[in-house]
Parts: structure tokens; C-alpha cells; sequence
């Protein structure tokens, strides 16, 4: 956990019991001015354990806050769970997404600065802090390489006419787009300004885009397998189909064949019962020339006293998948083909 072993400074000064408005205007620099204990995060909880006791803050306290340090604060029934909480907090923030933490300059690491306790509730505060410009530069850099990776995703798509590869384009310029607002999200409340940068790109466009070309798709669904509880896929399948909001064409009209295999194996268990295990398997192919653009698997499990109960079982189960929308499939399929490129 992050939390471990924090580097924590208490101010050390009497508890007072007003609130922000009520501190005298020197109030802020009489505390600046008082020593600091800084030790290991635990050994310092309580800090009555050291004879002293913290300032005393309010929430809206915003003597840490200010152009070169981001501040922010929790509240807990413990010092400890006021800090972890406003540390994850701070950490929330400046990691919104997982590319962030890549190359992160430990000089923005946010620290928990101040620990107090309200004597009128007895909750307990944690004030956290870290280098506002070091942090806003990292992430803006950022959103800055989200940005070129979009712009070429974008004169990518302009010379792409096939639609599948199209569909994994719009959705990566897509994702980008929606990792690049929650990356604005935490620049605009780091942004002295506010402000941030918003995005160049219209992106209702690209997702508009991206569901008409699912729509014209023109798809025909087949289930590979001669057996009767095989062939009974066949309506899940289409009814799959139909609630994702692909076209179903028949074989000689389809531009595309989305096939559906069930295997299943038996074992008989210590316990006596039969379990049956399932792949069930769906792969997209080009309908003229039988090339097989990709699938994906499903693992699938169920047990029961009898060996036909089991397969019924993970019939339904597999019955229940084919249903679902397949919009991530078609995706997911055509992402792998672009990655193939």
C-alpha cells in the first residue's frame, strides 16, 4: 500500500478550538514559525505519544495552498485513517491513469504534512501536500504524448478505407480521448489557472462514426459443430447478434461469418459428481474468402450428479454469452487484426 512508512511533519503548537475565520492575522506565520517533528509515519501516531499535540486546523485552512504546494485534506475517526485517506486521495489525483505513474518524479510525492483533531467532534484531520508544478508538468507531458499518439491514429484513419481496421482506430482514438479527460480532469484542479487544455478533437464524431460502421456490418451467424446441443446455439447467437446492432445477412450476401464452437470434455470428481468443462468460442472470418479475422474464448465450468445435467448446464451458461451485446468482440477482433498491421 502507499501508506506505508509516509514521511509525516506535525506542527507542534497549542490546540485551539475557533475556526478558520477566527485565527488571528499573524496566526499562519506564528505556526509556520513553530518546529516541526518529522519522523516515520507510524511511530508518529498519536502525536500526544511525544508530549505534544497538533496545531489545530480547520478544513478550510489553506495556509499550505498556494502557487508552489497543492494541498488537500481528509477527515477520520483515527489520525491514521485521516491520513491514508487523504493521501489516497492526493495519489487519486495525480494518477488518474495507469501511463501517469510511468517515469512519476519522486519530488511530486505527495507527504502528509499535518495531523489535528477537532475537539468538538473528535475527528481527526490530515492535511497532505505536493509540488504543484513538478506534478502539473509531469502530467501535462502527459496529455501532451496522448495527444501525438491521437493525431496520428487521426491521419491514420484518413487513409483507411477497410472498416474493420477503421473500427479498431476509432476506438483507440476513442480510449485515448477518454484517458486524455481524466487527465484534464486532475490538470484543471492542479492548474493554478484552472484551466488545464482542453482537447483539439471533437471525439462524438469518431463515436458516431464507430457505431454506424458496427451497424453495417453485414454479418452471418454459423455454429461450427454437427450435434444437436450444438446446433441449438444457433438462436442465441443471432439474438447476440441482433443486441449488439449488427446487420444479420444471410451467408451469400454477408460480408462477414461470426461463428460460434462449443467443445466440451467430462470428468468425474473424488466427490462423485460430474463436472463438464466448455470452451466456447466465437471467430469473426471474411464470408467470400474464409479467412479468419480472429475469435475469442470463453472458459466454462458446471457440475452436477448426472453427466447430461452438467452439459445442459453449460449449455445455458454458453447460451447466456452468445446473447450478450458482441460489440466488444467485433472490437477486440479487429484491434488484434490492426496490432497483426
Amino acid at each position: 500500500m502507499y501508506h506505508k512508512g509516509f514521511l509525516v511533519a506535525i506542527t507542534i503548537g497549542t490546540l485551539a478550538t475557533g475556526c478558520a475565520s477566527q485565527h488571528s492575522p499573524s496566526s499562519h506565520a506564528q505556526r509556520a514559525a513553530q518546529p516541526l517533528i518529522v519522523g516515520n509515519y507510524q511511530t508518529l501516531l498519536p502525536a500526544a505519544a511525544h508530549g505534544a499535540k497538533p496545531t489545530w486546523l480547520s478544513p478550510g485552512d489553506q495556509s499550505h495552498h498556494n502557487a508552489d504546494r497543492y494541498a488537500l485534506t481528509a477527515h477520520g475517526k483515527t489520525a491514521q485513517q485521516a491520513a491514508t485517506e487523504a493521501f489516497e486521495s492526493a495519489l487519486a489525483l495525480l494518477h488518474p491513469i495507469d501511463q501517469v505513474s510511468i517515469g512519476f518524479p519522486t519530488t511530486a510525492t505527495p507527504k502528509v504534512t499535518a495531523l489535528w483533531q477537532n475537539p468538538a467532534n473528535k475527528q481527526f484531520h490530515a492535511l497532505v501536500t505536493f509540488d504543484r508544478q513538478i506534478a502539473y508538468s509531469h502530467l501535462r507531458a502527459t496529455l501532451d504524448g496522448l495527444d501525438a499518439r491521437t493525431e496520428q491514429d487521426r491521419q491514420q484513419l484518413n487513409q483507411t478505407r477497410e472498416p474493420l481496421a477503421r473500427i479498431a482506430l476509432l476506438n483507440q482514438v476513442i480510449e485515448r480521448q477518454q484517458q486524455r479527460a481524466l487527465l484534464q480532469k486532475s490538470l484543471k484542479k492542479i492548474d493554478v489557472t484552472k484551466e488545464g487544455r482542453e482537447s483539439p478533437w471533437d471525439t462524438r464524431r469518431w463515436s458516431l462514426e464507430l457505431n454506424a460502421l458496427l451497424h453495417n456490418l453485414l454479418i452471418a451467424p454459423e455454429i461450427e459443430g454437427d450435434d444437436q446441443a450444438s446446433a441449438g446455439l444457433i438462436h442465441p447467437l443471432i439474438e447476440g447478434i441482433v443486441n449488439t446492432g449488427l446487420r444479420r445477412a444471410r451467408p451469400f450476401e454477408a460480408d462477414y461469418v461470426l461463428s460460434g464452437q462449443l467443445e466440451t470434455r467430462e470428468q468425474t470428481l473424488e466427490s462423485g459428481y460430474i463436472q463438464a468443462n466448455g470452451t466456447l468460442r466465437l471467430t469473426l472470418q471474411d464470408s467470400a474468402t474464409k479467412r479468419r479475422y480472429g475469435s475469442y474464448d470463453w472458459q466454462l465450468q458446471a457440475t452436477s450428479l448426472t453427466a447430461e445435467d452438467a452439459k445442459a448446464r453449460l449449455m445455458s451458461k454458453s447460451e447466456q454469452i452468445l446473447k450478450q451485446d458482441h460489440r466488444a468482440t467485433i472490437i477486440g477482433i479487429a484491434t488484434q487484426l490492426q496490432a497483426q498491421r
